[in-house]
């Protein structure tokens, strides 16, 4: 991955994951723009759900 994240920091003390909408290769590019209303709304319903398991 040519950019760069958090999980580079935080690696060392947790396991982490690099995870989003979009396609990796363009993450951070002038490309990026380019991710589908489809895949942000699929993100959304992922990040409500993975929410309510930690949150009981």
């Amino acid at each position: 991955m040519k950019s760069w994240t958090d999980a580079l920091n935080l690696k060392e003390r947790f396991d982490v994951v690099v995870w989003g909408p979009g396609e990796l290769p363009l993450c951070h590019t002038k490309e990026e723009k380019k991710i589908r209303i489809k895949d942000i709304k699929k993100t959304i319903e992922v990040l409500i759900r993975l929410n309510s398991f930690f949150s009981t």
